[in-house]
């Protein structure tokens, strides 16, 4: 993979995914990111689950949209 880079940030060509979204391990690693901060900024646990479920619903309805597409 050859990315382009800027100054400041790094760009990767179009049909080209970043390395680390191929590492199994980034869904744990920012979902465990997110709930910490939100735990450490005194957000209850129901609010959380509310942000959770908002992203269950946002990721379910892109995939029936591309779906619709294809």
């Amino acid at each position: 993979m050859q990315a382009v880079t800027s100054n400041t940030t790094s760009k990767v060509h179009a049909n080209e995914q970043p390395a680390i979204a191929e590492d199994p391990r980034v869904a744990r690693i920012v979902a465990r990111s997110i709930f910490r901060d939100m735990k450490a900024n005194g957000i209850p646990q129901s609010r959380i689950l509310e942000v959770a479920s908002e992203l269950i619903g946002l990721v379910t309805s892109d995939l029936s949209a591309t779906n619709r597409r294809s």
